[in-house]
């Protein structure tokens, strides 16, 4: 080993004279002073060999040998830190790229190479009226997959089968790529923004510019609150200039302030992250474009980053995914909410039920022409129930209890945020004046309705107190596992699959005719129907179908004698909605700890009942099944089972037994 003294800076000439005079004796290497870095944000499933690809295109030199990534761990928000071991020289080159694109340019080509649970690819963009940058955006897109891409600002030249989205004046657009149909379009929209439904998740673009006034500002977002109010799940994107300073927006902080509030109200949370600006120009770099999620979408929004996408624009490329929750990008089959039956109008439900007709046809088509004969009148006679189970309120929450909280909320609100300024002082005397309030009203109110509640007992025994006091007494619901993964994971091994095969249809012969379907038996099986059941996935009450028997029970029994002449069970009644209940005490992470309930259609249900009636009534008479067949039997059960073997073993025991070999036999 030769150790040479420091400022040493022909070592590498050392080292290849020594190698020619020593040739392929010996090798002479040199050791070099390497120093670490981490390139923080990468994507979730970028590899090793991704990160050191990359670096041997950008530095220009092999580093592969070397083997540079020492380590891949995870970070926030789906992303991924690498530490790299480089020497000196190429640290500070690295250094001086700043953003470096690994992974991005070499994807796979199809969603079958795409690892985990299938993903939403989502592209935020500023275009500024660039052609230059629509034409890179689309090659780009496509090469990324992007499913949806939300622009800001005016742009053209989409090439179909492309989809795009935009208001009167070209503001704002949202882009769709793939296929994904734009499933509704918004029916009024503001200068500056526009919305899309696109697989179950309402995306909003928002374009505001720098020149609009606090008033303005304060109508954009007050008509943008206004029109995604009952849109969930929700994604608000676009080029707010909120943080923007360097736009001569002198009123920032205020119009953050306005931001942050409007948006609160929807229960939007802001996914940027850190001080990466996403705007670079002349006047400076800033935070302008921002993208904000509701609560119950932010745990499945991953990793969210400013990309270093070269685009011909000023503003960053942002990128990230959305996990698929299993909800299909299509119209869905199933309601997302059922109807109220307290709601009921039972002579509006019959007379829209008495004057429909079913033409005939295929089991399958009269038996879709009668659930829509059914869902109509449901229309028609009720009111949707509310999807979202709210908790009702305490008995003593009043109308004015609300606004004053809706009033402290809003104040600590601006005293948390007037924080160190020469206007905290104000906002915390408003803070403590508006909890006073608060305070005191809520006490008055529960001292008046405790007297009132007191009152009513003598009254009525099993009214409101009574109702208060047992919901105390309830135990706690069992909650249904959320993680997508677990769900599907859990289904696999509950319900696994048979490979399925051709349907072995036996033959019928000509004289032995299926009898139709008559009267009481239909009564028979819609009496078994209990009327407090829950639904299937039709979301069609259990009382609404029997006052629907009972107004036409000639279409119910033509629809189900073709089905048993035909042999054919409609599609539409084997859908299932499949709930997930989770055994006490088990692990939440095993299949085997939830307990699988499927819920049917009942007029699938109704159906199985006849044919079952029939069955039994063909199994029971004499020469049917044999008398030791004790399971699925009426009457019947392993007890009787059990005392058949106990009387058999009593009759052994008291009778007689015949010696072996002889003509003798005794009492046993």
């Amino acid at each position: 080993m030769l150790q040479l003294k420091k400022g040493v800076e022909n070592a590498s000439n050392l080292g290849e004279e020594l190698g020619r005079v020593l040739g392929t004796a010996a090798t002479a290497s040199a050791l070099l002073h390497t120093s670490t870095i981490e390139i923080k944000d990468l994507d979730e499933c970028a590899t090793k060999e991704e990160v050191t690809a990359a670096l041997d295109a950008l530095l220009g030199v092999p580093v592969s040998k070397r083997d540079p990534v020492k380590s891949l761990r995870k970070a926030y928000a789906g992303t991924q830190v690498a530490v790299v071991a480089l020497p000196d020289d190429l640290v500070a080159t690295a250094l001086k790229l700043g953003h470096v694109r690994i992974g991005w340019l070499e994807l796979p080509s199809g969603p079958e190479d795409h690892p985990g649970p299938p993903m939403m690819r989502i592209l935020q963009l500023n275009l500024n009226h660039c052609e230059a940058a629509q034409d890179l955006l689309c090659d780009t897109i496509i090469r990324m997959r992007i499913d949806v891409a939300i622009l800001c600002e005016q742009y053209k030249n989409l090439a179909p089968p492309n989809t795009w989205l935009a208001d009167a004046d070209g503001q704002a657009a949202i882009w769709v790529h793939g296929g994904i149909p734009v499933q509704e379009r918004p029916a009024r929209v503001h200068p500056y923004f526009a919305w899309a439904r696109i697989g179950g998740i309402f995306f909003f673009s928002v374009y505001a510019p720098p020149r609009l006034s606090e008033r303005e500002f304060s109508a954009l977002l007050a008509n943008i609150t206004e029109e995604a109010r009952g849109r969930r799940p929700l994604v608000i994107a676009g080029d707010f200039n909120a943080w923007s300073t360097e736009w001569g927006c002198r009123e920032t902080r205020p119009r953050a302030s306005i931001l942050l509030d409007s948006l609160a109200l929807l229960d939007a949370v802001l996914l940027n992250t850190g001080d990466v600006p996403t705007f670079n120009g002349r006047q400076g770099s800033s935070i302008v474009d921002l993208t904000f999620v509701c609560e119950t979408l932010t745990p499945r929004v991953l990793s969210w980053t400013v990309s270093g996408l070269y685009k011909h624009s000023d503003h960053q490329a942002i990128v990230f995914e959305i996990e698929d929750d299993g909800a299909s990008s299509g119209p869905s089959t199933r309601r997302s909410y059922r109807w109220n039956a307290r709601t009921l109008d039972v002579d509006r439900f019959s007379a829209v039920v008495s004057g429909a007709s079913v033409a005939p046809g295929t089991a399958e088509d009269m038996a879709s022409s009668l659930m829509s004969v059914i869902t109509g009148a449901c229309d028609a006679s009720m009111t949707k129930a509310n999807p979202r189970r709210r908790r009702e309120p305490v008995y003593w929450w009043t109308p004015e209890i609300a606004d004053l909280r809706r009033s402290c909320l809003r104040a600590r609100r601006l005293f948390q945020r007037s924080r160190g300024q020469h206007d905290e002082e104000t906002y915390s005397t408003n803070y403590a004046s508006a909890r006073r309030l608060l305070r005191v009203a809520i006490k008055t109110s529960k001292r008046w309705c405790w007297r009132q509640l007191c009152d009513e007992v003598n009254n009525d025994v099993w009214g409101k107190p009574y109702r208060i006091a047992m919901s105390r007494l309830g135990c706690p619901q069992a909650k249904q596992p959320s993680s997508p993964l677990l769900v599907r994971g859990a289904v696999a091994a509950l319900f696994p699959r048979v490979p399925s095969g051709p349907a072995q249809r036996l033959p019928r012969r000509a004289e032995e005719p299926i009898p139709a379907v008559t009267l009481e038996e239909l009564k028979g099986a819609q009496s078994r129907i209990k009327e407090r059941s829950a639904p299937g996935p039709d979301g069609i009450p259990n009382s609404a179908l029997k006052i629907a028997i009972a107004a036409r029970p000639d279409i119910f029994l033509r629809v189900y004698t073709m089905c048993l002449e035909t042999g054919v069970f409609p599609s539409g009644w084997k859908r299932q909605r499949l709930v997930l209940l989770p055994k006490p005490g088990k692990p939440p992470d095993e299949p085997s700890s939830y307990r699988p309930l499927c819920m049917l259609d009942t007029a699938g249900k109704i159906l199985e009942r006849i044919i079952c009636d029939r069955l039994e009534a063909f199994t029971e008479r004499p020469g049917g099944l044999s008398e030791r067949q004790y399971g699925f039997r009426k009457g019947r059960s392993t007890i009787d089972a059990i005392e058949d073997v106990v009387s058999a073993t009593r009759e052994a025991i008291a009778g007689k037994r015949w010696y072996r070999g002889t003509k003798k036999y005794c009492a046993w």
